[in-house]
């Protein structure tokens, strides 16, 4: 389980993850930091046609973000 969620109440942004959810994310970091170029991943939810986020929130009063982009800068 992987997701990110704006928390509507205090306007910031919740990572909740499980073992699986925290791999993932470190292997999308890791391939970031080993590309030469700047990059980016897409991490989207079932709803958006994505199997990397969850669909599910944690926090009670969360608003699912359904796309995540994550960008790895060079130089």
């Amino acid at each position: 389980m992987l997701t990110f969620e704006w928390s509507k109440n205090d306007e910031h942004l919740e990572i909740h993850a499980d073992e699986a959810g925290l791999a993932r994310l470190a292997k999308v970091i890791e391939y970031l930091r080993g590309k030469s170029d700047q990059d980016h991943v897409h991490l989207m939810s079932p709803k958006w046609g994505g199997a990397e986020l969850s669909d599910t929130c944690q926090g009670l009063s969360n608003r699912p973000i359904h796309h995540v982009k994550v960008f790895s800068w060079k130089g």
